[in-house]
């Protein structure tokens, strides 16, 4: 089972690592886990840099557009601009919150 993620993640920083962590220590790790920084002001963008050093399969995607952010619409933007970066074949698209930690064989028994 091949899988993709996409992440949005503004001002993530307290809680990027702990989700990019528990993506990594699945028992089906994703084809690829695409991460939308979506203008962060924080160290969200050095984070997930630091951890693509170590993942291969970890991709980020930078949006520096200064647009206002409005619930909902904004994230969706960005969610978009993730999935077009998707070359991979896969039999599942996941969109995560940057916030969440997953149990270790969620993905395997979805």
């Amino acid at each position: 089972m091949k899988y993709v993620i996409v992440m949005p993640a503004y001002n993530e920083e307290g809680f990027i690592g702990r989700a990019i962590e528990s993506i990594a220590a699945q028992t089906l790790i994703p084809q690829r886990l695409v991460i939308v920084n979506d203008g962060s002001t924080d160290r969200t963008r050095e984070i997930v840099e630091g951890y693509q050093q170590t993942y291969p399969w970890i991709q980020l995607v930078n949006n520096d557009k200064k647009e206002q952010r409005a619930a909902g619409s904004k994230v969706v933007r960005a969610f978009y601009l993730g999935y077009q970066q998707i070359q991979d074949a896969y039999d599942f698209l996941v969109k995560l919150d940057a916030d969440l930690t997953l149990p270790t064989h969620y993905f395997e028994r979805i």
